[in-house]
């Protein structure tokens, strides 16, 4: 029997928050994402993790085809995810976490909202993963103190 070898990312999910004018120049406006560490408002969307699951391998077939969505749907699945932070864990085969990745940074909406998706981090193993969580979350406690 061959052992499965995976790897977890650690990603991100920031919404659109509103445009805002840029105070040295009034011509351009620039958006600004906010993450979920906020109170969430009326237009930010809640996502299970079989929604987020679904929105990916969406995302892959539609960036890659029917052969990208082959190589990754079996294997793909949310691990974690705090809708009060946006933070999530996903497990990928080893051989397609690149193909994974590629199609989170190409997902741009989410739910008619507009999204940026930032992986944080590779790990080898689920324990790694939590352990960086952990101490990100240390280090935005120690940031908003």
């Amino acid at each position: 029997m061959v052992r499965f070898k995976a790897r977890y990312l650690v990603f991100q999910i920031f919404y659109e928050n509103q445009l805002v004018s840029n105070l040295t120049d009034t011509i351009k406006l620039k958006k600004t994402f906010i993450s979920c560490s906020k109170p969430p408002d009326k237009t930010t969307i809640i996502l299970k993790p079989s929604d987020l699951s679904n929105i990916i391998k969406e995302h892959v077939h539609l960036n890659f085809g029917e052969w990208g969505h082959g190589l990754v749907a079996t294997s793909l699945s949310i691990k974690y995810y705090s809708p009060a932070t946006c933070i999530g864990i996903l497990r990928i085969a080893r051989q397609h976490y690149r193909l994974v990745w590629a199609a989170l940074t190409l997902v741009k909406i989410i739910h008619n909202q507009h999204v940026i998706i930032r992986v944080l981090r590779v790990n080898g193993t689920m324990k790694s993963a939590e352990m960086y969580l952990i101490e990100h979350n240390r280090n935005l406690l120690v940031q908003h103190k």
